[in-house]
């Protein structure tokens, strides 16, 4: 009898959790919802990869190099992209000139470090002020030490091993 009333509890309590985790995509998203996008994005860095930034037209966008790496060279078109570092920095910021010209246009910065000569590629796009972004992109190497919030650095673990 008590192992059956534990049954009927359990069953009772978890139903409710197993049918919203089994619910197809959940309730509709209205078009007043807000989207969320985090304020910094973090990614692995991959030899070969572009990655894809929006900017709008004025706002900074900062871009955190793998860790021990600064900005050697930086290419980019002038016409409407800015990017500026400060000599020995892990940190380029990124802008999209400030005029409205610049919404809808595409175009590339390159950035090339020291000391291990990494390429890292942006495909940059210009968006209205309306438009969603996030603040920044930390681009990461696997089993480098990773920066912490509190100023530490740890060294992360390469993809597929236990921690």
């Amino acid at each position: 009898m008590l192992r059956s009333s534990i049954w009927f509890v359990a069953a009772v309590s978890l139903a409710p959790v197993a049918l919203a985790e089994s619910a197809p995509g959940g309730p509709p998203v209205k078009r007043s919802d807000k989207v969320v996008v985090r304020d910094t994005v973090r990614v692995p860095y991959l030899a070969g990869k572009v990655y894809q930034i929006k900017l709008m037209p004025g706002a900074p966008f900062a871009l955190e190099l793998p860790a021990g790496e600064s900005a050697r060279n930086i290419w980019v078109d002038n016409r409407w992209w800015k990017a500026e570092s400060t000599p020995g920095s892990s940190r380029v910021f990124l802008r999209a000139l400030g005029s409205d010209d610049v919404v809808g246009r595409r175009g590339f910065i390159h950035v090339e470090t020291d000391p291990s000569d990494y390429r890292i590629s942006l495909r940059v796009e210009g968006v209205p002020e309306t438009a969603e972004v996030s603040a920044g992109l930390e681009i990461y190497v696997e089993g480098s030490p990773v920066r912490c919030q509190n100023g530490i650095e740890r060294l992360k673990p390469p993809l597929g091993s236990r921690s």
